[in-house]
């Protein structure tokens, strides 16, 4: 049922991407409605849409080796603590991040791109031998031949949950309109552009920002550009908190199955229990063609292989941690071409400029979401 109003714009999306630019869009003065689904209760009965922002760490830093998401990673830090002041809602924790590689078959550093690119975006770090690497951090068990990026200051790790209740805490505080709902079929219209929810409703909008992550290519219906990948991270149950651990990320090398790792310290999630998180990128990813895939995968059970392998490399990592018990947990990637965010107007002739997209995160997207939500609005805002 529609109420009739016609909004300046609306954000198809209410997570990372959404939240932001609805964020941006309502202090510019648009009259500005955000439709999103809540957190599922319960994953295994859930018949709508998943997010992958339900967790309480992502890993946020500087340094990385494409210089796109070095400078969207910065401008997004530099806001950090601008969102928490406004929000009141702590979300950063600058507990620092290490980049540790094998050297190159010369014994050069194969972490020079990196390097670079975190010197173009005036990053705070250091780089490590193995020995210093080893003296520094003698919880973790690294090869001989690796050297260490050590990068602080800000660098760490945010909660993504939330980052995203202060994103749209701001947004309401600037007068936009929160609507728990799923977005099923969008209509461009000569007036407008009209929105249908599973729910029953119709809202209208005269312009339209897609933002709704792994979903975006099925309401788009030809985002033959854009893949989901369906990934997994696995949270191993510790005793406590780690005064002193950093995250990580660990490129390996010649593994079978695994290209990198990534680590966050141990963090108290909701249940009260302390995990220390590991995740890992194989060198083939699955894709979800279809919704159905997406929603089998958030509700199937692990992959016994990678669920092993991942297992393997902690303990190789940290062979004296003691884990009292093991959990792995759904995710999902949305990659774009050139493993870049997909942010653009769509050019159909009936929605030329109405229409604009802000998604593919590429597993990389959580802590540069401030500033990709910012460009999905200033994109259609002209």
């Amino acid at each position: 049922m529609a109420n009739g109003k016609m909004y300046d714009v609306a954000v198809i999306g209410a997570g990372m991407f959404g939240s932001a630019a609805g964020k941006y869009l309502a202090a510019a003065g648009l009259e500005t409605l955000i439709i999103g689904a809540a957190e599922p209760q319960n994953w295994q009965t859930h018949q709508g849409v998943f997010g992958s922002h339900y967790d309480e760490a992502r890993i946020t830093r500087i340094v990385d080796p494409d210089p796109y998401w070095g400078e969207l990673a910065a401008r997004s830090i530099e806001q950090y603590p601008i969102i928490e002041e406004q929000s009141d809602i702590k979300f950063h924790h600058a507990v620092g991040c290490l980049r540790v590689s094998p050297l190159q078959e010369n014994g050069e550093s194969a972490q020079q791109h990196c390097m670079k690119n975190g010197d173009q975006q005036h990053a705070e770090y250091k780089v490590l031998s193995g020995e210093e690497t080893a003296r520094q951090f003698p919880y973790f068990h690294f090869p001989e031949n690796v050297d260490a990026i050590w990068e602080e200051s800000a660098a760490g790790y945010i909660n993504p949950r939330k980052l995203v209740q202060a994103q749209l805490k701001i947004a309401q505080h600037h007068n936009a309109i929160l609507r728990r709902e799923t977005a099923q079929e969008i209509i461009p219209e000569n007036d407008g552009i009209k929105i249908r929810t599973r729910e029953g409703q119709i809202y209208l909008a005269r312009k339209v920002l897609l933002a709704a992550g792994a979903y975006t290519k099925f309401l788009l219906r030809h985002g033959d550009e854009l893949q989901t990948h369906p990934v997994q991270v696995m949270l191993a149950e510790v005793e406590g908190p780690s005064a002193d651990m950093p995250c990580l990320i660990y490129m390996l090398k010649n593994h079978p199955q695994i290209e990198d790792i990534y680590l966050l310290p141990p963090i108290q999630y909701p249940d009260g229990k302390w995990y220390l998180k590991i995740g890992a990128f194989p060198h083939h990813l699955q894709i979800a063609k279809t919704e159905n895939e997406l929603k089998n995968w958030f509700q199937h059970e692990p992959s016994d292989e990678e669920t092993h392998a991942t297992k393997q490399a902690l303990k190789e990592l940290m062979p004296a941690l003691k884990v009292l018990s093991y959990r792995v947990v759904p995710c999902a990637w949305t990659y774009a071409p050139q493993t870049q965010p997909y942010i653009k107007i769509l050019e159909k002739e009936d929605i030329k400029g109405r229409i604009a997209v802000a998604t593919g995160g590429c597993g990389r997207g959580a802590k540069s979401s401030d500033a990709i939500g910012k460009l999905g609005a200033e994109l259609l805002m002209g």
